[in-house]
């Protein structure tokens, strides 16, 4: 005889399902907020590799929000792996020819930046 109580196995997966799905989404969006001010208060040196970070980022979102909303299917199916391999590459280039994340650069042009007031400089507090 067959229950209609619905069993673990049915109830579980939505609500990992909704919890992961809304992390996720707080997740990604504090991360675009984030990256929106680094490029509002970044260098005009600096803010080229944070717009690419940004439209890197959100090529898989689009895709996956094209598939869902729109219904939007490449050759036949969901567009999200593939637009996320095309993120990992869109990233991985620039970094690999050293043109995104100049780290060094970077930490060497704010290391020898005026210090703020009331912060640690190398050996002594600033007055």
């Amino acid at each position: 005889m067959r229950s209609e109580t619905p069993s673990v196995c049915r109830i579980l997966p939505d609500t990992f399902t909704l919890a992961f799905g809304t992390l996720f989404l707080r997740s990604t969006i504090a991360a675009t907020v984030i990256i929106a001010q680094a490029i509002r208060q970044a260098t005009p040196e600096d803010r080229v590799q944070w717009i690419t970070l940004l439209v890197m980022m959100i090529v898989p979102w689009m895709t996956n929000l094209a598939y869902i909303v729109l219904g939007v299917r490449l050759f036949g199916a969901a567009p999200t792996p593939l637009s996320s391999a095309i993120a990992v590459v869109g990233f991985g280039w620039p970094i690999r020819s050293n043109s995104l994340f100049k780290v060094v650069q970077l930490s060497q042009r704010l290391r020898s930046a005026p210090c703020p007031t009331r912060c640690w400089c190398s050996t002594r507090w600033a007055a």
